[in-house]
C-alpha cells in the first residue's frame, strides 16, 4: 500500500510516495540516501538513523541524554518525543510576560513601582502599582519585580521578566549568591531559586511604557499595592503605544 506524501530530509524536499513499511522513494530518484549513502532512505532513516540526522540531533539534545535518544527503538523514541512536546506545551501555557518598572519623584524623591502582565500573544492579563515612599531607584525597580513575582506565584504562573534596567538584569542573572545589603534583592533571589525557573530579559524603554505609566500614577495615589484585572482608563492610550506586546 502506498500513500502520497511530502518528505523533507533536512532541508532537501522531495515529493514522492511512502510505501508503508518500505523505503522513502522520490519519483524517478534512487532510494539511496544522498546524504550518507545508505542503501535505503525510508522515513526512519531520514529522521533518526541517518548519520547527518544524528549530527543534527546532537546539536539540540542534552549531552547526558543523547546516547539513549539515539539508541532507543523507534516506537519508544517517537512516544518519548511526543510526550516531551505535550509537556512543553503544558509548561508554555503557564508562562507569561512580566513588564516591570520603577519611578522616582524629582521633588520629594518618593518612589513607586508598577508592572503589567501579558500573555504570550501580548494580551493584557493584569496590571499593578505600589507606592514605596523613600528608596533608591534600584530598589524601586526591584520592588516592581518582587510584587509581580508574588502576584504570579499566587496564580500558579511563571514569567519572563522584562525590564529596561540593565543593572537589574545583570544582578538577577548572576548564578552566584549576591552579597548585598538590599533586602528586597535577597528576597527576589530567594524567590527565583526556590520557586522554579524564571527568565529575565532587557528591553528598551519604548517597550515598557505601560509599566512606567502605572508606576508614575502610584506616585500621586500614594497607595499600597494595587492590582488591576482591567486596564485603567488612564493607561489606555499608553497600551496602544506600547510596543511591548510585539513579541518577536
Amino acid at each position: 500500500m502506498q500513500i502520497a506524501a511530502l518528505g523533507i530530509c533536512f532541508g532537501r524536499p522531495s515529493y514522492g510516495f511512502l510505501a508503508l513499511g518500505g523505503p522513502w522513494r522520490g519519483i524517478g530518484q534512487s532510494s539511496i540516501c544522498p546524504l550518507c549513502g545508505h542503501d535505503t532512505e525510508d522515513i526512519l532513516h531520514a529522521i533518526h538513523d541517518c548519520s547527518k540526522a544524528k549530527d543534527a540531533w546532537m546539536l539540540v539534545v542534552l549531552a547526558e541524554k543523547i546516547s539513549r535518544f539515539l539508541s532507543d527503538p523507534f516506537h519508544i523514541w517517537l512516544s518519548t518525543n511526543l510526550c516531551c512536546h505535550d509537556s512543553l506545551q503544558d509548561k508554555a501555557a503557564n508562562w507569561v510576560l512580566l513588564f516591570s518598572d520603577g519611578a522616582i519623584a524629582k521633588d520629594s524623591r518618593n518612589a513607586s513601582a508598577g508592572g503589567v502582565v501579558r500573555d504570550r500573544n501580548g494580551n493584557w492579563i493584569l496590571g499593578y502599582n505600589h507606592f514605596l515612599g523613600r528608596c533608591s531607584p534600584l530598589e524601586a525597580e526591584l520592588w516592581s519585580i518582587h510584587d509581580g513575582l508574588l502576584i504570579l506565584l499566587s496564580k500558579g504562573k511563571k514569567a519572563r521578566i522584562q525590564t529596561d534596567n540593565l543593572e537589574v538584569v545583570k544582578i538577577l542573572s548572576m548564578d552566584a549568591p549576591v552579597d548585598s545589603g538590599i533586602t528586597i534583592l535577597r528576597r527576589i533571589k530567594r524567590l527565583m531559586r526556590s520557586d522554579g525557573q524564571w527568565e529575565i530579559t532587557y528591553i528598551n524603554k519604548e517597550c515598557n511604557l505601560t509599566a512606567d505609566r502605572l508606576a508614575k500614577i502610584s506616585l500621586s495615589w500614594k497607595l499600597p499595592l494595587q492590582v488591576f484585572e482591567v486596564p485603567l482608563d488612564s493607561v489606555a492610550m499608553t497600551i496602544q503605544q506600547d510596543k511591548a506586546f510585539r513579541i518577536n
